[in-house]
């Protein structure tokens, strides 16, 4: 009798899905950070008119939060994938997790330009106008989205399919190949975007330190709408520099600890319990900015109370003051025309 090979059809094969407390908390932040910013989303769509870059950028960054929220919803995950161009495809996208890491650097590449952005503001306000267009802005997060892709070729790369065991898995590669590819994802998702972001801001506050001092001495008496404009500029560039600390202390120890981990310093941190820890304390970046613009923003929550299409007459009751005052300023503000 002759051998004959035989093919054998593998199917898909599903671990059974478990409550655990990282599934949980990974859910929590998840819906946390996809409602939160589909609101950021939704009150910046209703002021498209206005037409302002940081409202692109802001809306933008949303966007990149949204998907990173939707991303990490958690799923079941496989067992056995099939040796065909489907489990190719499912090992080198979803085992990766590559999706979700490019909308993820894509938000810090986006923050990154937004910090630069409220430096030229403050610093050159009259030629801000014309150095950040709307349509510059756009091309400013195409090339974020760019830049995020490409930093995750890796990712893809080393996630592939076993044909003995029928599983994903990690490609094992060189130590210094391992090293070199830890050292650079790291330069350029984390320690770059720091040094820009901090520069940026440690110049801001020299800035408008130095424009306080300028007002001080020369005695000037400033007229009220360049007041309004001075303290709508400082609001807004506290609230960027509390998201981009917000940034730090959440993005920070993953990233030093998977460098480690590159680097054979820290051969234990993947899928760890501080894993699990430090990647929720990231999540938790993508769903906090919406919180902040709430906190730190009147006009913000006026104009969510706006989408939910409440009264003035209920309003009043939720904000007492701050309506009347915050919708004239605004209607003012866009249209160059006192509000009917």
């Amino acid at each position: 009798m002759n051998n004959t090979n035989v093919s054998v059809d593998i199917e898909w094969g599903w671990v059974p899905f478990t409550w655990t407390w990282w599934v949980i908390v990974q859910l929590a932040f998840s819906i946390i950070g996809i409602v939160g910013n589909i609101l950021v989303i939704a009150v910046i769509i209703r002021r498209s008119h206005a037409q302002f870059a940081t409202d692109v950028l802001i809306g933008n960054l949303a966007v990149s939060d949204f998907f990173t929220s939707l991303w990490m919803i958690p799923r079941p995950q496989m067992d056995s994938v099939p040796s065909n161009w489907k489990g190719m495809l499912y090992c080198r996208i979803e085992y990766s997790n590559s999706l979700m890491w490019i909308s993820a650097v894509a938000s810090v590449f986006i923050l990154t330009v937004i910090s630069v952005e409220r430096l030229v503001a403050v610093k050159h306000p009259l030629k801000f106008k014309l150095i950040f267009t709307v349509k510059r802005s756009l091309r400013l997060v195409g090339l974020s989205w760019l830049g995020a892709a490409i930093l995750n070729v890796y990712t893809l790369a080393i996630s592939t399919y076993d044909d003995e065991s029928h599983v994903c898995r990690t490609e094992s590669i060189g130590y210094e190949v391992q090293m070199a590819a830890g050292v650079l994802l790291f330069m350029f998702k984390y320690l770059i975007p720091i040094v820009i972001m901090i520069s940026s801001h440690l110049a801001i506050i020299r800035a408008l330190r130095a424009q306080a001092r300028s007002f001080q001495t020369d005695g000037r008496t400033v007229n009220q709408p360049i007041q309004q404009i001075s303290l709508t500029m400082r609001r807004m560039t506290r609230t960027v520099l509390i998201v981009v600390i917000f940034f730090i202390v959440c993005w920070s120890p993953d990233q030093i600890c998977f460098l480690l981990f590159n680097l054979e310093l820290l051969p234990s941190y993947m899928y760890s319990d501080h894993y699990r820890v430090f990647v929720c304390l990231a999540f938790v970046n993508s769903c906090s900015n919406p919180f902040i613009y709430s906190v730190r923003n009147k006009k913000f929550r006026n104009e969510l109370l706006d989408l939910f299409c409440l009264s003035p007459s209920k309003r009043k009751g939720l904000a007492p003051v701050f309506y009347t005052l915050v919708k004239s300023r605004y209607i003012k503000t866009i249209s160059g025309k006192d509000p009917v």
